[in-house]
Parts: C-alpha cells; sequence; structure tokens
C-alpha cells in the first residue's frame, strides 16, 4: 500500500477521430498540446518536437513527459517522488496512441528513471499492455535504457522518516489491526473482519467510518494525478 500516490504519467496521444459539434463549427489550430497543471517546461518541449520539427505525437508527448521526470515536476514526477511504506520510490507511466489504438504501461518500476520512454517501448516492442516491478526494469535495461539507478533520495527518504514518526498517516489501510487511523503496521485482518466472527456488529463487516467511498478523500494540491498529456496532431471527421 503506498503511502502517497506514486508517479502515474497518463498520456493520451492521438491521430483521433472526434465527431464533436464544436469541432465541426470550428476546426481548431492544430497540433495541439495540453497538459494538467503548470508544467510549462514539459509543454515546451512536446510543442517544439510535434509543431516546430514536425515530429511524431507520440515522441513528442514522451519528450514533454520525460522533462517532468527530470525536472522531478511538482515533487510527484520522477525520481525521488513520494516513497511507498518502505521507503522505496517507484515509478508508474502509461501512453496511448489513438492512430493505433495501442497502450503500454509500466507499475511499481524500480531502478529506472525513464519511466515514460519504458511505457513506449512496451507498446511499440510487446504484445503486453503492462508490465510491473522488477519485470518492468528487466525489460527497459535490456533493450538500453540507463540503469540500475537509485530512485530515493534524500527528501523522499526524510519524507517517509517523518510519515513514519507520524503514525504512518496519511494511509490506504482500512479495517484492519491495530487501528490504521492512527498507528503503523505491520496490519492484520481480525477474525471478526475476516468473516470468521459475527460480522452483524459491525454493519455487514464494514463499519461507516471505514466504508470504502469514492467522496471519502478530499480532492486538494496534493491529492490528484501527477502529470497528464495529450497531443492531437490532427482530426478526421
Amino acid at each position: 500500500m503506498a503511502v502517497l500516490p506514486k508517479l502515474l504519467v497518463f498520456v493520451w496521444v492521438s491521430t483521433i477521430a472526434l465527431s464533436v459539434l464544436a469541432f465541426q463549427q470550428t476546426q481548431p489550430e492544430l497540433p495541439i498540446v495540453i497538459s494538467t497543471w503548470a508544467f510549462v517546461d514539459a509543454v515546451r518541449a512536446a510543442a517544439q518536437h510535434v509543431i516546430k520539427e514536425g515530429g511524431s505525437a507520440v515522441n513528442a508527448v514522451v519528450r514533454g513527459c520525460t522533462v517532468c521526470e527530470v525536472l522531478q515536476c511538482d515533487g510527484s514526477v520522477g525520481y525521488g517522488g513520494s516513497p511507498d511504506e518502505a521507503g522505496e520510490t517507484t515509478l508508474d507511466a502509461m501512453v496511448m496512441d489513438g492512430t493505433a489504438m495501442d497502450v503500454g504501461a509500466v507499475g511499481a518500476l524500480r531502478s529506472v528513471k525513464r519511466a515514460i520512454e519504458t511505457a513506449r517501448l512496451v507498446m511499440e516492442h510487446t504484445e503486453h499492455t503492462l508490465l510491473v516491478g522488477s519485470q518492468a526494469s528487466a525489460f527497459s535495461l535490456s533493450l538500453g535504457l540507463p540503469g540500475p539507478t537509485n530512485l530515493s533520495t534524500d527528501d523522499s527518504l526524510q519524507a517517509w522518516s517523518q510519515w513514519e514518526k507520524g503514525g504512518c498517516q496519511p494511509n490506504f489501510w482500512r479495517d484492519v489491526i491495530p487501528d490504521s487511523t492512527s498507528a503503523c503496521g505491520p496490519y492484520k485482518v481480525s477474525a471478526l473482519m475476516s468473516g470468521q466472527g459475527d460480522r452483524s456488529r459491525v454493519g455487514g463487516g464494514i463499519s461507516g467510518k471505514h466504508r470504502k467511498s469514492s467522496f471519502s478523500k478530499a480532492t486538494g494540491y496534493g491529492n490528484h494525478d501527477t502529470i497528464s498529456m495529450a497531443v492531437i496532431d490532427r482530426i478526421s471527421f
């Protein structure tokens, strides 16, 4: 269970067919690069490639998101980002090509900084959609990406240490013992929670306090995606 959201680079790359009325009425000036949040350097890098250099949309977003990985945008993209409960930083990335309707992704990538480039390699050179953990790392290194390297930094390790000293708050555990809202693990499931006791005492096994809900966590500056980037090079109807 992650302490805080790890790197998630979600990229939508497209030469895509849209039938939206607004596009039918007014054709936008293309190509266009859009990114979440104020990651101006990443957008500029992608725009430079697709607009000025005439490069592909896929390469544009990979270049743009790589800039954010290098710059550690917002402290949540790239190496040194939010650590897991063991204090380790791992990386996630996904890229989608709307022309080929293809996708590649990596999760819990260790020892390799270029997460978005690895995701692109999964998309272009395998029949897989997702590679994770050590398998993703071995794949990336086998195709020549730099590594292995330590993805943790002094800042990320300090953040993990402070989190642990603060009773491991916040975390994503629920209905475990000891109480995850005030104590660190290791956690386990009690006999009552695992269905071996009288579940009716806790409202069918999930108390109101810990019932999972899509509205249970407030959305704020530190609780959102890291970077999402869309590049549209042309529109067909």
